[in-house]
Order: C-alpha cells, then sequence, then structure tokens
C-alpha cells in the first residue's frame, strides 16, 4: 500500500455493484468508493480514459504498436503529465506486476462479459484506455472531480 496505492476489486471499487445488480450491457455504476462530489471514470472505447488518452496523444506523435493497436503513449509514463505508479494487480490471492503494469478501474461494466469490466491498462510501452478485466481482480481507482 505505501508503494502502489490499495488495490479494489470492481465490487467495491463501486460501492457493492455485482454481476447481478450491474450485468454486462448495463452501463455504469451509479456509487463509488470516491469522496462526495467524485466519481470514477466511465470507461469503453468512448469513455473518459479513451479522452483522456486522446488529448494527450495530442501532445506528442506515437508510434503504432502491435500488441495493443492503439500506439506509444509517452504522456502516459511515470515522467510524463500523468504520473503514478504501475500497481500491478491481485488475482488469484496473489500480486502481480507490481513495478511493470498498472490497472485502474472504471465504473462502466462491461458491455458483453459477465465478469469484466472496463478498465484502463498501463504497461512501460503503451497504455490501453479500453481495457476489460474480470471483476474479481484488484486494481486501482482514480477519481475524477464532478
Amino acid at each position: 500500500a505505501t508503494n502502489y496505492g490499495y488495490l479494489y476489486n470492481w465490487a467495491a471499487a463501486t460501492a457493492g455493484e455485482s454481476r447481478t445488480t450491474k450485468p454486462a450491457g448495463s452501463g455504469d455504476a451509479a456509487y463509488s468508493i470516491c469522496p462526495a462530489n467524485w466519481r470514477l471514470p466511465n470507461g469503453g472505447a468512448t469513455g473518459e480514459f479513451a479522452m483522456l488518452n486522446a488529448k494527450m496523444n495530442n501532445a506528442t506523435a506515437t508510434t503504432p504498436s502491435a500488441s495493443s493497436g492503439t500506439g506509444y503513449y509517452q504522456n502516459w509514463q511515470a515522467t510524463g503529465p500523468f504520473k503514478g505508479a504501475f500497481s500491478g494487480l491481485w488475482r488469484l490471492g496473489s500480486f502481480f506486476l507490481q513495478g511493470s503494469d498498472g490497472y485502474l478501474w472504471s465504473r462502466s461494466a462491461s458491455a458483453s462479459t459477465a465478469d469484466s469490466a472496463h478498465n484502463a491498462a498501463f504497461y512501460s510501452s503503451y497504455a490501453y484506455p479500453g481495457s476489460n478485466g474480470n471483476r474479481s481482480y484488484g486494481f486501482g481507482v482514480r477519481c475524477l472531480l464532478n
């Protein structure tokens, strides 16, 4: 927690939503663990992570990345304007990838997969703002001011 912050499953990040209360295709959770007047970003290809990514990429040229299909995002890195630690994730009872990968939950249920929700994924060479992650995984949260 000291080095990477806390990690939450999607139910905790969205104040108790589940695949029953927010099934695939049901959109955004109304609540989150964010403080009053703050909220989780919405996800998906046209969500707030994707808009932030587009604005940040306008500042510098990108080089396509075969692994993501979206490009290399210099501005997402620890030295860029979006600063953050690569928190890794929690899954299957263990921590993974601390210091090399990072994931942030959105408030959006996956459009098509019941066990997933949208998130932003960050790697050492690119960012994928439209990712889906298993709702049971422990990811970080980044709250936005309303």
